[in-house]
């Protein structure tokens, strides 16, 4: 992370879809965090439909990352907010790439 950014740390609560989880942070703040620079396949809400493998995305990104506590990019609130997304936080992939978030 680079020297703008906001180091936190968070435990990944629930996976919603293939680049999206609710997370906690340390001081128990409530967290949506997204996938840096990845979009993955929609999973159908409500009576919207799903996107094709938007459930096998999810079903593999709570394997990868579900339950775990996993390094955050605190600064990309602002950014996300501009592109038309609501997210606390980021988290950076390659850091948590074979389960290791270091």
């Amino acid at each position: 992370m680079g020297p703008s950014t906001q180091a936190l740390v968070a435990t990944v609560e629930r996976v919603s879809d293939g680049d999206t989880v609710a997370a906690i942070s340390e001081n128990g703040t409530k967290l949506r965090i997204r996938l840096l620079g990845i979009d993955a396949p929609e999973i159908a809400h409500g009576t919207k439909p799903g996107q094709p493998y938007g459930e096998e995305a999810r079903d593999y990104f709570d394997r990868l990352i579900g339950g775990k506590t996993v390094p955050v990019d605190g600064s990309a609130k602002l950014r996300e907010r501009e592109l038309g997304r609501e997210v606390s936080a980021r988290i950076r992939l390659l850091r948590i790439a074979g389960g290791n978030t270091q």
